[in-house]
């Protein structure tokens, strides 16, 4: 069960999944176990399904819920799946340039209007 102010922050990520070039199969609110006892996991990309999963935590935020995807994305546009390798932070750079082209040309407009920073 999500808030509405979660509910707004997924269909806004779900607007900018759909836009990348690289079509994925879906962005989903997910309960995601830590990844260990001192490190808590926002978000995950499933490789063999081509899904990006966020916690509900993370949707509470417009600007941790597109950090996460951004970062997610970024797996799903490299061949190796790694966190931050060189390939992981080109690929979650070219994501963010091409998200702020696409916000500045008012492409999201309609979304973040309803957005909570």
């Amino acid at each position: 069960k999500l808030s509405h102010k979660q509910l707004v922050h997924l269909k806004l990520a779900r607007a900018v999944a759909e836009a990348c070039d690289k079509p994925i199969s879906g962005v989903y609110a997910a309960v995601i176990p830590p990844a260990s006892d001192r490190v808590k996991t926002a978000g995950v990309y499933g490789t063999s399904n081509k899904a990006i999963y966020l916690t509900p935590n993370i949707l509470n935020q417009g600007r941790s819920t597109v950090d996460t995807l951004v970062h997610e994305l970024g797996h799903h546009h490299q061949v190796v799946k790694e966190d931050l390798t060189p390939e992981h932070k080109s690929a979650m750079t070219t994501i963010a340039d091409n998200l702020i082209i696409s916000v500045s040309g008012g492409g999201f407009d309609t979304l973040l209007k309803d957005v909570e920073w």
